[in-house]
């Protein structure tokens, strides 16, 4: 008895608009101002979506909201053109435009990565270099 009233109150009309409610505040509360940010406001915006399609919310396949959101957002000057493509390319959903983008996140991740190892090791290989004496 108390069980079914526990659920009839955690499914009642009032709670799931809370919810949903407390998702979109929690989701417009997300701000990508940096590259560094990106990360996390990636992996926050895909969260709260997915919450909100098991909402089987209407809003949520508002393409032409969620592209005009996640372009204004998206602020860091590295991830400016491809953020670019949610104002150019109404033809692919916002999620695959965002995942574009990630990727190109991540590509700049690996190439800042390999350049700075390419520095490393020649400053390590001129430091041993100049340290080795010959017999």
């Amino acid at each position: 008895m108390c069980w079914a009233r526990g659920v009839h109150h955690l499914t009642s009309a009032e709670l799931q608009v809370g919810r949903v409610l407390h998702l979109w505040q929690d989701f417009f509360k997300l701000r990508c101002d940096d590259k560094d940010d990106f990360l996390a406001f990636y992996s926050g915006a895909k969260k709260i979506l997915l919450k909100l399609k098991v909402e089987k919310l209407v809003t949520v396949q508002d393409n032409e909201l969620l592209h005009e959101f996640f372009a204004r957002v998206i602020n860091a000057p590295e991830l400016k053109d491809e953020a670019n493509l949610f104002l150019k390319d109404f033809e692919k959903s916002p999620e695959a435009i965002l995942v574009l983008v990630h990727s190109d996140y991540r590509a700049q991740d690996i190439r800042e990565l390999f350049r700075w190892g390419v520095r490393f090791f020649n400053a390590k290989t001129l430091y041993i270099a100049s340290n080795l004496t010959f017999l």
